[in-house]
Protein backbone atom coordinates (compact mmCIF):
# COMPACT_ATOMS: atom_id res chain seq x y z
CA UNK A 1 0.00 0.00 0.00
CA UNK A 2 1.84 3.32 -1.11
CA UNK A 3 2.03 5.99 1.42
CA UNK A 4 -0.43 8.73 1.79
CA UNK A 5 0.04 12.24 -0.51
CA UNK A 6 -2.64 14.14 0.75
CA UNK A 7 -5.02 14.56 3.59
CA UNK A 8 -8.05 16.61 4.15
CA UNK A 9 -7.44 20.04 6.20
CA UNK A 10 -9.81 21.99 8.39
CA UNK A 11 -10.39 24.49 6.02
CA UNK A 12 -13.87 23.88 4.57
CA UNK A 13 -17.32 25.25 2.93
CA UNK A 14 -20.45 24.48 2.74
CA UNK A 15 -21.72 24.69 -1.04
CA UNK A 16 -24.18 23.93 -3.23
CA UNK A 17 -23.33 22.37 -6.08
CA UNK A 18 -24.57 23.43 -9.93
CA UNK A 19 -27.12 20.31 -9.53
CA UNK A 20 -28.78 21.70 -6.64
CA UNK A 21 -27.06 18.84 -3.69
CA UNK A 22 -25.94 20.64 -0.55
CA UNK A 23 -22.22 19.36 0.01
CA UNK A 24 -19.34 19.85 2.48
CA UNK A 25 -15.50 20.71 0.35
CA UNK A 26 -12.38 20.30 2.36
CA UNK A 27 -9.25 21.61 0.87
CA UNK A 28 -6.79 19.29 0.59
CA UNK A 29 -2.66 19.55 1.51
CA UNK A 30 -0.19 17.40 0.30
CA UNK A 31 1.79 15.18 2.99
CA UNK A 32 4.89 14.12 0.80
CA UNK A 33 6.32 15.54 -1.92
CA UNK A 34 4.82 14.99 -4.99
CA UNK A 35 8.20 16.52 -7.31
CA UNK A 36 6.88 15.50 -10.89
CA UNK A 37 3.59 18.07 -9.91
CA UNK A 38 6.14 20.67 -8.31
CA UNK A 39 4.31 19.77 -5.33
CA UNK A 40 6.02 19.95 -1.70
CA UNK A 41 4.88 18.69 1.35
CA UNK A 42 2.98 21.07 2.99
CA UNK A 43 1.34 22.36 -0.23
CA UNK A 44 -1.82 22.94 -0.06
CA UNK A 45 -4.20 21.67 -2.94
CA UNK A 46 -7.77 22.45 -4.22
CA UNK A 47 -11.03 21.26 -2.66
CA UNK A 48 -13.03 17.73 -2.20
CA UNK A 49 -16.29 16.47 -1.07
CA UNK A 50 -14.07 13.54 -0.05
CA UNK A 51 -11.14 11.11 0.51
CA UNK A 52 -12.39 9.19 -2.32
CA UNK A 53 -12.61 11.75 -4.97
CA UNK A 54 -8.44 11.95 -5.34
CA UNK A 55 -6.81 8.64 -5.24
CA UNK A 56 -3.55 8.30 -3.15
CA UNK A 57 -1.91 6.45 -5.88
CA UNK A 58 -0.35 7.64 -9.25
CA UNK A 59 0.29 11.55 -9.80
CA UNK A 60 -3.11 12.61 -9.60
CA UNK A 61 -3.77 15.57 -8.09
CA UNK A 62 -6.06 18.41 -7.79
CA UNK A 63 -4.68 21.58 -7.72
CA UNK A 64 -5.37 25.63 -7.34
CA UNK A 65 -8.88 25.94 -6.40
CA UNK A 66 -10.44 23.26 -8.36
CA UNK A 67 -13.37 21.40 -7.05
CA UNK A 68 -14.25 17.65 -7.08
CA UNK A 69 -17.03 16.42 -5.65
CA UNK A 70 -20.22 13.69 -5.72
CA UNK A 71 -18.71 10.75 -6.85
CA UNK A 72 -16.31 12.32 -8.87
CA UNK A 73 -13.20 9.94 -9.17
CA UNK A 74 -9.91 11.75 -10.37
CA UNK A 75 -6.60 8.48 -10.42
CA UNK A 76 -4.19 7.74 -12.18
CA UNK A 77 -1.88 10.86 -12.95
CA UNK A 78 -4.91 13.23 -14.13
CA UNK A 79 -4.49 16.47 -13.15
CA UNK A 80 -7.59 19.04 -12.34
CA UNK A 81 -6.70 22.16 -11.90
CA UNK A 82 -7.42 26.07 -11.88
CA UNK A 83 -11.18 26.36 -11.21
CA UNK A 84 -11.84 23.43 -12.67
CA UNK A 85 -15.54 21.67 -11.75
CA UNK A 86 -15.82 18.09 -11.78
CA UNK A 87 -18.31 16.07 -9.89
CA UNK A 88 -21.38 14.03 -10.75
CA UNK A 89 -22.57 10.07 -9.71
CA UNK A 90 -19.55 8.38 -11.79
CA UNK A 91 -17.14 10.86 -13.70
CA UNK A 92 -13.96 9.69 -13.88
CA UNK A 93 -10.76 11.51 -14.54
CA UNK A 94 -8.06 8.70 -15.22
CA UNK A 95 -4.69 8.54 -17.46
CA UNK A 96 -2.70 11.76 -18.06
CA UNK A 97 -5.35 13.84 -18.44
CA UNK A 98 -6.21 17.76 -17.52
CA UNK A 99 -8.77 19.45 -16.72
CA UNK A 100 -8.20 23.14 -16.60
CA UNK A 101 -9.54 26.46 -16.57
CA UNK A 102 -12.89 27.18 -15.83
CA UNK A 103 -14.06 23.76 -17.45
CA UNK A 104 -16.90 21.51 -16.06
CA UNK A 105 -17.10 17.70 -16.41
CA UNK A 106 -19.97 16.30 -15.04
CA UNK A 107 -22.93 13.27 -15.14
CA UNK A 108 -21.36 10.32 -15.76
CA UNK A 109 -18.69 11.28 -18.56
CA UNK A 110 -15.25 9.98 -18.29
CA UNK A 111 -11.82 11.58 -19.44
CA UNK A 112 -8.68 9.95 -19.77
CA UNK A 113 -5.69 8.85 -21.76
CA UNK A 114 -3.92 12.31 -22.91
CA UNK A 115 -7.43 14.28 -23.21
CA UNK A 116 -7.94 17.86 -22.02
CA UNK A 117 -10.62 19.81 -21.38
CA UNK A 118 -9.92 23.59 -20.86
CA UNK A 119 -11.31 27.47 -20.26
CA UNK A 120 -15.37 27.19 -20.50
CA UNK A 121 -15.52 23.58 -21.80
CA UNK A 122 -18.31 21.29 -20.52
CA UNK A 123 -18.39 17.87 -20.58
CA UNK A 124 -21.66 15.92 -19.18
CA UNK A 125 -23.94 12.73 -19.79
CA UNK A 126 -21.90 9.56 -20.71
CA UNK A 127 -19.99 11.23 -22.60
CA UNK A 128 -16.64 9.97 -23.33
CA UNK A 129 -13.13 11.91 -24.17
CA UNK A 130 -9.82 9.89 -24.96
CA UNK A 131 -6.41 9.92 -26.62
CA UNK A 132 -5.11 13.83 -26.98
CA UNK A 133 -8.63 14.85 -27.75
CA UNK A 134 -9.52 18.26 -26.52
CA UNK A 135 -12.56 20.60 -25.84
CA UNK A 136 -11.78 24.08 -25.78
CA UNK A 137 -13.51 27.24 -25.08
CA UNK A 138 -17.18 26.95 -24.62
CA UNK A 139 -17.48 24.21 -26.26
CA UNK A 140 -20.01 21.27 -25.05
CA UNK A 141 -20.15 17.85 -24.93
CA UNK A 142 -22.80 15.52 -23.60
CA UNK A 143 -25.46 12.41 -23.50
CA UNK A 144 -22.87 9.75 -25.29
CA UNK A 145 -20.49 11.31 -27.81
CA UNK A 146 -17.13 9.71 -27.73
CA UNK A 147 -14.12 12.57 -29.02
CA UNK A 148 -10.95 10.71 -29.53
CA UNK A 149 -7.41 10.32 -31.04
CA UNK A 150 -6.92 14.46 -31.98
CA UNK A 151 -9.80 15.57 -32.09
CA UNK A 152 -10.76 19.06 -31.32
CA UNK A 153 -14.25 20.49 -30.22
CA UNK A 154 -14.27 24.35 -29.51
CA UNK A 155 -14.86 27.52 -29.55
CA UNK A 156 -19.49 27.69 -29.16
CA UNK A 157 -19.96 24.22 -30.91
CA UNK A 158 -21.91 21.77 -29.48
CA UNK A 159 -21.79 17.50 -29.81
CA UNK A 160 -24.12 15.15 -28.33
CA UNK A 161 -26.03 12.04 -29.16
CA UNK A 162 -24.11 9.28 -30.01
CA UNK A 163 -21.31 11.22 -32.45
CA UNK A 164 -18.25 9.68 -32.91
CA UNK A 165 -15.52 12.33 -33.42
CA UNK A 166 -11.82 11.13 -33.95
CA UNK A 167 -8.65 11.48 -36.32
CA UNK A 168 -7.58 15.10 -36.76
CA UNK A 169 -11.20 16.37 -36.89
CA UNK A 170 -12.41 19.90 -35.58
CA UNK A 171 -15.81 20.71 -34.61
CA UNK A 172 -15.91 24.89 -34.42
CA UNK A 173 -17.82 28.05 -34.18
CA UNK A 174 -21.57 27.46 -33.40
CA UNK A 175 -21.68 23.70 -35.02
CA UNK A 176 -24.24 21.38 -33.19
CA UNK A 177 -23.49 17.81 -34.27
CA UNK A 178 -26.31 14.93 -33.17
CA UNK A 179 -27.40 11.90 -33.87
CA UNK A 180 -25.40 8.97 -34.31
CA UNK A 181 -22.67 10.87 -36.66
CA UNK A 182 -19.47 9.87 -37.37
CA UNK A 183 -16.77 12.77 -38.18
CA UNK A 184 -12.98 11.77 -38.44
CA UNK A 185 -9.87 12.47 -40.59
CA UNK A 186 -9.69 15.67 -41.16
CA UNK A 187 -13.07 16.62 -41.64
CA UNK A 188 -14.51 20.21 -39.91
CA UNK A 189 -17.91 21.67 -39.13
CA UNK A 190 -17.49 25.24 -38.40
CA UNK A 191 -19.66 28.38 -38.65
CA UNK A 192 -23.60 27.47 -37.54
CA UNK A 193 -23.98 24.32 -39.01
CA UNK A 194 -25.51 21.06 -38.55
CA UNK A 195 -24.58 17.45 -38.90
CA UNK A 196 -27.69 15.25 -37.79
CA UNK A 197 -28.65 11.36 -37.78
CA UNK A 198 -26.43 8.94 -39.01
CA UNK A 199 -24.29 11.45 -41.54
CA UNK A 200 -20.42 10.69 -42.04
CA UNK A 201 -17.99 13.18 -42.23
CA UNK A 202 -14.59 11.89 -43.44
CA UNK A 203 -11.00 13.38 -45.30
CA UNK A 204 -11.14 16.85 -45.44
CA UNK A 205 -14.39 17.82 -45.96
CA UNK A 206 -16.24 20.54 -45.20
CA UNK A 207 -19.32 21.63 -43.24
CA UNK A 208 -19.75 25.57 -42.66
CA UNK A 209 -22.28 28.09 -42.94
CA UNK A 210 -25.62 27.58 -42.03
CA UNK A 211 -25.42 24.25 -43.97
CA UNK A 212 -27.56 21.11 -42.56
CA UNK A 213 -25.97 17.10 -43.40
CA UNK A 214 -28.34 14.57 -41.95
CA UNK A 215 -30.01 10.81 -42.67
CA UNK A 216 -26.87 8.94 -43.76
CA UNK A 217 -25.28 11.39 -46.24
CA UNK A 218 -21.54 11.15 -46.45
CA UNK A 219 -19.28 13.84 -47.55
CA UNK A 220 -15.75 13.10 -47.88
CA UNK A 221 -12.82 14.26 -49.91
CA UNK A 222 -12.38 17.97 -49.93
CA UNK A 223 -15.87 18.17 -50.31
CA UNK A 224 -17.45 21.36 -48.94
CA UNK A 225 -21.41 21.86 -48.11
CA UNK A 226 -21.64 25.87 -46.89
CA UNK A 227 -24.17 28.61 -47.22
CA UNK A 228 -27.56 27.34 -46.24
CA UNK A 229 -27.55 23.99 -48.42
CA UNK A 230 -28.83 20.93 -46.84
CA UNK A 231 -27.63 17.33 -47.74
CA UNK A 232 -29.98 14.40 -46.57
CA UNK A 233 -30.90 11.19 -46.88
CA UNK A 234 -28.56 8.83 -48.92
CA UNK A 235 -26.31 11.72 -50.87
CA UNK A 236 -22.51 10.88 -51.39
CA UNK A 237 -20.44 14.24 -52.38
CA UNK A 238 -17.05 13.53 -52.80
CA UNK A 239 -13.93 14.88 -54.23
CA UNK A 240 -13.92 18.58 -54.83
CA UNK A 241 -17.26 19.23 -55.22
CA UNK A 242 -19.31 22.00 -53.88
CA UNK A 243 -22.92 22.33 -52.87
CA UNK A 244 -23.97 25.90 -51.67
CA UNK A 245 -26.51 28.59 -51.18
CA UNK A 246 -30.06 27.15 -50.82
CA UNK A 247 -29.52 23.65 -52.56
CA UNK A 248 -30.86 20.79 -51.44
CA UNK A 249 -29.25 17.36 -52.30
CA UNK A 250 -32.10 14.94 -50.93
CA UNK A 251 -31.54 11.58 -51.03
CA UNK A 252 -34.03 10.50 -48.74
CA UNK A 253 -35.26 7.98 -51.45
CA UNK A 254 -32.51 6.69 -53.50
CA UNK A 255 -28.93 7.36 -53.36
CA UNK A 256 -27.72 10.45 -55.31
CA UNK A 257 -23.63 10.50 -56.02
CA UNK A 258 -22.14 14.01 -56.59
CA UNK A 259 -18.77 14.02 -57.34
CA UNK A 260 -15.48 15.28 -58.86
CA UNK A 261 -15.37 19.28 -58.85
CA UNK A 262 -19.11 19.61 -59.58
CA UNK A 263 -20.42 22.88 -58.24
CA UNK A 264 -24.27 22.39 -56.95
CA UNK A 265 -25.63 26.28 -56.15
CA UNK A 266 -28.35 28.59 -56.54
CA UNK A 267 -31.57 26.71 -55.85
CA UNK A 268 -30.88 23.98 -57.08
CA UNK A 269 -32.48 20.70 -55.91
CA UNK A 270 -31.56 17.49 -56.64
CA UNK A 271 -33.49 14.10 -55.57
CA UNK A 272 -34.83 10.99 -56.58
CA UNK A 273 -37.89 12.12 -57.71
CA UNK A 274 -37.46 13.04 -62.07
CA UNK A 275 -36.52 16.56 -62.20
CA UNK A 276 -35.18 19.13 -64.99
CA UNK A 277 -31.29 19.85 -64.69
CA UNK A 278 -28.67 21.85 -66.75
CA UNK A 279 -25.72 21.20 -66.26
CA UNK A 280 -22.66 23.12 -67.56
CA UNK A 281 -19.07 23.10 -67.08
CA UNK A 282 -17.13 26.07 -65.72
CA UNK A 283 -15.82 28.52 -68.35
CA UNK A 284 -17.79 26.47 -71.44
CA UNK A 285 -20.81 27.23 -72.93
CA UNK A 286 -21.40 23.66 -73.63
CA UNK A 287 -24.39 21.97 -71.69
CA UNK A 288 -25.64 18.75 -70.70
CA UNK A 289 -29.32 18.08 -70.27
CA UNK A 290 -30.49 15.81 -67.59
CA UNK A 291 -34.66 15.46 -67.37
CA UNK A 292 -34.15 13.27 -64.59
CA UNK A 293 -31.89 12.27 -61.68
CA UNK A 294 -32.97 8.93 -61.22
CA UNK A 295 -31.33 6.19 -58.77
CA UNK A 296 -27.90 6.15 -58.35
CA UNK A 297 -27.51 9.33 -60.40
CA UNK A 298 -23.80 10.21 -61.12
CA UNK A 299 -23.10 13.98 -61.44
CA UNK A 300 -19.53 14.12 -61.88
CA UNK A 301 -16.38 16.10 -63.27
CA UNK A 302 -16.34 19.91 -63.49
CA UNK A 303 -19.87 20.75 -63.00
CA UNK A 304 -22.18 23.40 -62.30
CA UNK A 305 -25.79 22.32 -61.57
CA UNK A 306 -28.29 25.21 -61.10
CA UNK A 307 -32.59 25.30 -61.59
CA UNK A 308 -31.26 28.99 -62.30
CA UNK A 309 -29.81 28.21 -65.85
CA UNK A 310 -32.99 28.92 -67.55
CA UNK A 311 -33.90 29.57 -71.11
CA UNK A 312 -30.09 30.98 -71.26
CA UNK A 313 -28.90 27.63 -70.62
CA UNK A 314 -30.60 26.02 -73.27
CA UNK A 315 -29.52 29.24 -75.73
CA UNK A 316 -26.61 28.50 -75.24
CA UNK A 317 -27.24 25.35 -76.13
CA UNK A 318 -28.59 25.43 -79.09
CA UNK A 319 -26.13 28.53 -80.74
CA UNK A 320 -23.42 26.01 -79.81
CA UNK A 321 -24.57 23.37 -81.25
CA UNK A 322 -25.50 25.34 -84.14
CA UNK A 323 -22.05 26.63 -84.22
CA UNK A 324 -20.25 23.40 -84.46
CA UNK A 325 -22.50 21.89 -87.13
CA UNK A 326 -21.75 25.38 -89.28
CA UNK A 327 -17.69 24.82 -88.66
CA UNK A 328 -17.84 20.91 -89.69
CA UNK A 329 -19.26 22.61 -92.57
CA UNK A 330 -16.73 25.01 -93.40
CA UNK A 331 -13.91 22.07 -92.71
CA UNK A 332 -15.33 20.04 -96.48
CA UNK A 333 -13.63 17.21 -94.25
CA UNK A 334 -16.37 14.22 -95.07
CA UNK A 335 -14.50 11.73 -92.68
CA UNK A 336 -16.54 9.21 -91.08
CA UNK A 337 -15.53 10.82 -88.04
CA UNK A 338 -16.74 14.84 -88.70
CA UNK A 339 -19.92 12.74 -90.39
CA UNK A 340 -20.95 11.29 -86.84
CA UNK A 341 -20.70 14.24 -85.02
CA UNK A 342 -22.46 16.41 -87.61
CA UNK A 343 -25.59 13.71 -86.91
CA UNK A 344 -24.90 13.94 -83.42
CA UNK A 345 -25.22 17.49 -83.17
CA UNK A 346 -28.22 17.66 -85.63
CA UNK A 347 -29.95 15.03 -83.37
CA UNK A 348 -28.98 17.07 -80.18
CA UNK A 349 -30.49 20.78 -82.88
CA UNK A 350 -33.54 18.84 -82.83
CA UNK A 351 -34.11 17.99 -78.63
CA UNK A 352 -33.86 21.67 -78.03
CA UNK A 353 -36.76 22.90 -79.09
CA UNK A 354 -38.73 20.21 -77.55
CA UNK A 355 -36.40 20.85 -74.07
CA UNK A 356 -37.26 24.50 -74.20
CA UNK A 357 -41.06 24.18 -74.59
CA UNK A 358 -41.21 21.84 -71.49
CA UNK A 359 -39.18 24.23 -69.19
CA UNK A 360 -41.25 26.37 -67.72
CA UNK A 361 -43.56 24.00 -66.91
CA UNK A 362 -40.85 21.89 -65.03
CA UNK A 363 -39.72 24.98 -63.56
CA UNK A 364 -43.04 25.24 -62.04
CA UNK A 365 -43.01 21.89 -61.25
CA UNK A 366 -39.60 22.88 -59.17
CA UNK A 367 -41.02 25.51 -57.23
CA UNK A 368 -43.94 23.24 -55.78
CA UNK A 369 -40.75 21.05 -54.88
CA UNK A 370 -38.98 23.70 -53.16
CA UNK A 371 -42.05 24.12 -50.80
CA UNK A 372 -40.80 20.50 -49.14
CA UNK A 373 -38.14 22.68 -47.85
CA UNK A 374 -39.95 23.11 -45.03
CA UNK A 375 -39.85 19.17 -44.52
CA UNK A 376 -36.36 19.42 -44.52
CA UNK A 377 -35.52 22.52 -42.45
CA UNK A 378 -37.42 20.54 -39.40
CA UNK A 379 -34.11 18.66 -39.12
CA UNK A 380 -32.59 22.19 -38.31
CA UNK A 381 -35.27 22.62 -35.60
CA UNK A 382 -34.12 19.36 -33.72
CA UNK A 383 -31.03 21.57 -32.15
CA UNK A 384 -33.33 24.22 -31.72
Amino acid sequence: MPAYKFKLTDERHDVVLPDGRDARLYRIQAVRDIPELHVSEGDFGGWVESEANLSQEGLCWIANNAVVAGAAHVMDDALVKDHAFVFGDGVVIADKAIISGHACVTGRAVVQECAKVKRHAWVSGAAHIAGHAIIDDNACVRDGACIVDRAIIDSNATVGGKVKVFGHANITGSAKVEGMARIGDHAAVGDDARVLDKAALFGSARITGMATVGGEARIEGEAHIYENAIVVGYAYVGDRAKVKGDAIINGLDTTVIITGSARIDGSAYITSKDHFMAIKPPGSSLLSIYPEIRYGSRIAADLVVSSEAGHEALSELQYTIEKRIEDLRKSGLRTESNQNMERNFRLMHGIVPLVQQYFDPVLAKLNEIFKERDEVNELRNRLG
